[in-house]
């Protein structure tokens, strides 16, 4: 039985059993004359138990020490074990599950500790891993738990089943305690596989995660956003941004998502719950994912966009280029555009009606400014604008509307109408909000 407290100095406190805890060859000479730790292997058997994690003796922990650990030795470690592991870990001053593995089971090979690894992200680096756990659960941060049903593998190929990335709180629940716009997620995936992965360092003192492939197979993703709290001023970066500025080399070679659904809900009206747009039958293709590639990194889609109309895309940048240049080109097939009544009618009181026959993209951008070349074959569209209480076509404003609008795209040249805009950035929204702001302007000046 082995008691934590505060008197250690841990952050964690509770009481804990275990089998047994096993140490084998601590190299001593080198201790003593070269200043490396070396242990052939520590294990541990059979820790079961539940532990208190206080954030009051954290921040005081870190108020005492500098920018980050050092230590006067360098640690190396062949094998670190656990066998059948099952710890609960509970936040106190949040009264909630913070970290619980069941029959977890570990060997990680060839550990290294040193001041550079210390500084970084991730601790240590290592060779090679097996591992194999039941449930899994983990508290991702202040609002989003996520959990795992089952994980195995190695450095070769590691699997999971049903995970969930989810929000702790319902949609009302988390408006209510926000004092800004933020996504309330719900995702479930139910395979994930990883295939050759490492953990090394690597040149200029920093840590190297690679991972040859990653398959995501079915998610099933949920976004809601309540536009009805305080908009968020703070910068976006770009995904190009962001890799290129995280402090680890990543090299992810290929990342596959086939099977998803996503269903982005945003809220506009106090008297709806809001308006919904659909991708489905989703299939992702990433290439060269990280900032270690000197070639582009290449996103390609297909989709099926509101459960009928077929939907390409492609989204090509590199993460070496400071201005943050993209190339993003879509294609979207027959659609019926009653089917964005479902977003437009509870987010905008109108509804729409008409036929695109077929549309196409092309953006050239940056992390300020784009450029897209827009066309698009359609016809009889129309609209009504419904008030906004009794959802009753407003006559008079939709017949104003009607007239202003240009009701198809064929002329005597051609089918399709194109034009070209040229649209500045709002650092304060994401990329996908800059591709959506394009293709809003661009569709404006096709419809007036």
């Amino acid at each position: 039985q082995v008691v934590l407290n505060d008197s250690l100095g841990s952050i964690f406190t509770g009481v804990v059993t275990l089998q047994a805890l096993k140490i084998k060859n601590i190299g001593f000479f080198y201790l003593l004359f070269q200043g490396t730790l070396d242990i052939d292997a520590i294990e541990l058997h059979d820790l079961n138990g539940t532990l208190l994690k206080s954030e009051k003796l954290k921040k005081t922990r870190e108020k005492d020490t500098t920018t980050h650990t050092e230590v006067d030795i360098d640690v190396s470690l062949s094998h670190l074990i656990l066998k059948n592991t099952n710890v609960r870990i509970y936040d106190t001053e949040k009264d909630s599950l913070f970290l619980s593995l069941q029959n977890f089971n570990l060997d990680v090979r060839a550990i290294k500790i040193d001041n550079n690894t210390l500084a970084k992200s991730l601790p240590f680096v290592c060779e090679d891993y097996s591992i194999q756990s039941d449930s899994i659960f983990v508290k991702a941060g202040a609002h989003e738990n996520l959990s795992i049903a089952q994980l195995s593998g190695n450095h070769f190929k590691t699997g999971m089943k049903n995970l969930h990335y989810r929000n702790k709180y319902s949609r009302t629940e988390y408006a209510s305690i926000l004092s800004a716009q933020r996504d309330h997620f719900d995702i479930s995936i139910d395979t994930i596989v990883l295939q050759n992965t490492s953990l090394e360092a690597v040149e200029d003192q920093k840590l190297g995660i690679g991972i040859q492939k990653i398959d995501f197979k079915h998610p099933e993703i949920e976004i809601y956003r309540d536009k009805l709290v305080a908009d968020a001023y703070s910068e976006k970066k770009f995904y190009s941004s962001i890799l290129r500025e995280s402090g680890l080399d990543i090299s992810i070679d290929t990342f596959n998502i086939t099977g998803a659904r996503l269903v982005y809900t945003e809220r506009t009206k106090e008297e709806n719950t809001g308006g919904d747009i659909i991708f489905d039958d989703m299939d992702i293709s990433m290439k060269n994912l990280g900032n270690t590639y000197m070639d582009d990194t290449i996103i390609d889609m297909n989709a099926s966009f509101m459960n009928v109309s077929p939907f390409t895309s492609k989204w090509r940048f590199n993460v070496a280029n400071t201005s943050d240049s993209f190339q993003f080109d879509g294609q979207l097939g027959f659609l019926d555009v009653q089917t964005l009544n479902q977003y437009t009618e509870p987010t905008m009181n109108v509804d729409l009606a008409g036929r695109i026959h077929k549309m196409y993209f092309a953006i050239n951008g940056t992390n300020a400014s784009s450029k897209m070349d827009l066309s698009v074959d359609y016809d009889h569209l129309a609209v009504s604008i419904l008030n906004q209480k009794t959802k009753k076509k407003r006559k008079i404003l939709s017949s104003v509307a009607n007239i202003l609008l240009s009701h198809k795209s064929k002329s005597a040249s051609s089918e399709l109408k194109t034009v070209q805009v040229n649209v500045e950035r709002d650092r304060s929204k994401s990329f996908i909000n800059f591709v959506v702001k394009n293709i809003k302007e661009g569709m404006t000046k096709v419809l007036l």
